[in-house]
């Protein structure tokens, strides 16, 4: 369900990004000289990068960042305190509003950071908000292990990679004793699209 949910954001994100830039294109369109098409475009540019911004500052700080630390932080931390209180849902709105429109911008932004810290959001609203998976966020371990697959699922819809999203999880979490807990995650790869 987190996959589907991930794939879903992206396309969304990957189609809002090209209308953006169909915009730069036409707004480019409508000045005839070179100068002026270097000053609109340092102004869209500069517009997107302050909206993104401004996202990222009133909606949830949290947002600001990759966010590999978080999920460095998270998959090593307290595992019943701290997703709570780092990924609100307010901070994947602000994570996903600001990438669009940073990305949008023609700035050169990362998305694997920003993806695997949305997709560990997604997951704490579902562990949260749905009653299916209220077991899940009981059991430390377990819930531990639907993180471990966010962050995989963050990689594998950004770059559509299963193994290499199950190998940077493995890596994000990386205690001695992960690679025997992610036999299931490295199983499930083939299932994967």
């Amino acid at each position: 369900m987190l996959g589907v949910v991930a794939a879903t954001m992206d396309y969304t994100i990957d189609e809002a990004i090209r209308q953006l830039n169909r915009m730069h294109n036409w707004f480019l369109t409508l000045v005839p000289r070179f100068a002026g098409k270097i000053l609109t475009s340092a102004g869209f540019t500069g517009f997107l990068a302050a909206l993104a911004g401004a996202m990222v500052h009133y909606l949830s700080p949290l947002a600001a960042g990759s966010g590999i630390a978080e999920a460095k932080f998270i998959l090593g931390g307290d595992i019943h305190q701290e997703p709570a209180r780092l990924l609100p849902p307010r901070m994947v709105l602000a994570k996903v509003l600001g990438l669009t429109l940073a990305a949008g911008g023609n700035m050169v932004v990362g998305r694997e950071g920003p993806f695997v810290h949305t997709s560990f959001g997604l997951a704490q609203m579902m562990l949260t908000n749905i009653p299916y998976f209220a077991h899940l966020n009981a059991n430390g371990t377990l819930k531990r292990q639907v993180f471990a697959a966010a962050c995989a699922v963050g990689v594998s819809s950004t770059f559509t990679s299963p193994i290499g999203g199950v190998l940077f999880s493995i890596e994000v979490g990386h205690s001695p004793n992960a690679l025997p807990r992610s036999r299931p995650l490295i199983a499930s790869c083939p299932l994967c699209p």
